[in-house]
């Protein structure tokens, strides 16, 4: 009622000795899109709210309503509302994470596609930002690795996946960023290995070309080994593991078994066994 006394009181233009409301009273509109809400009357409140958007209201005090309108666009599927809001919201409040979580909500996790170029286009104008990098290069993982039968787009997904895992190194040299890094490696020795194990006979070129394939194979167990050590360093210099971290630094050592016996070297890889049995 207060709303529409103003409203009224404006739309007529009236004054008294010299003072005039203005044409949108910012505190009354913040209040009567409260009681709406207050009162579960949300399609009312999102009208006020509006209000302030559309004159690019962006003060501390402010952000709860961006939030609420993502959230009333989401749940009313009103795509172009809530294309336009949280445009605003990203530019007005960049260092909140809370609109890249609710964008990357919106896309239909079993189109991986989408995902990425979604991924891509947040990543685009956040590049300091480890978690969602990390993630990123996480999802790329599964799918590359994980999903069965292989994708169609594997050798590109695959290369693109070590460029993001050396991106997510280069913001912070983490344990779990360099194990996913070793676990990539990893699962390339296998393809690696099959190149191999088709390379048959006894002709000269056949041995050469069995001996370059195996030295492909050590390079990568060496990579494996390498990316696993930071992994090991930095798990073992934090005072008390998590279960979580326990996993992953017993991952780890059993990477490096398997890579040091890939080598050919018995006592390292015997060494990293007994490692991951002790834990």
């Amino acid at each position: 009622n207060t709303a529409l006394v103003s409203d009224y009181i404006t739309s007529k233009g009236f004054s008294y000795n010299g003072f005039k409301f203005p044409v949108l009273d910012t505190s009354l509109t913040q209040n009567t899109a409260l009681a709406a809400r207050l009162a579960n009357k949300d399609d009312l409140a999102a009208v006020y709210y509006e209000k302030l958007v559309a004159i690019n209201m962006q003060g501390e005090n402010d952000l709860e309503m961006y939030q609420f309108l993502i959230e009333h666009y989401i749940k009313t599927k009103n795509k172009p509302a809530f294309d336009a809001v949280i445009a605003k919201a990203k530019n007005f409040y960049p260092k909140n994470e809370y609109w890249t979580e609710v964008e990357l909500e919106q896309v239909d996790k079993k189109d991986k596609i989408a995902l990425f170029a979604k991924y891509e286009e947040i990543l685009a104008v956040n590049k300091s930002n480890y978690l969602l990098s990390y993630n990123y290069s996480v999802e790329l993982f599964n799918y590359v690795y994980i999903s069965d039968p292989k994708p169609s787009d594997f050798t590109s997904a695959r290369g693109k996946l070590a460029n993001a895992i050396k991106s997510v190194i280069e913001l912070k040299n983490t344990p779990e960023a360099n194990l996913l890094m070793a676990k990539s490696i990893y699962n390339d020795t296998y393809d690696a290995q099959e190149e191999y194990n088709k390379v048959k006979g006894a002709k000269p070129a056949d041995i050469k070309l069995r001996a370059d394939k195996k030295a492909i194979m050590i390079k990568m167990a060496d990579e494996c080994i390498l990316y696993s050590d930071v992994a090991i360093a930095e798990f073992l210099k934090m005072p008390k593991l998590k279960p979580s971290e326990k996993g992953n630094l017993k991952s780890c050592y059993n990477l490096q078994e398997s890579m040091y016996s890939l080598k050919g070297n018995v006592a390292k890889s015997n060494e990293a066994k007994n490692k991951s049995e002790a834990l």
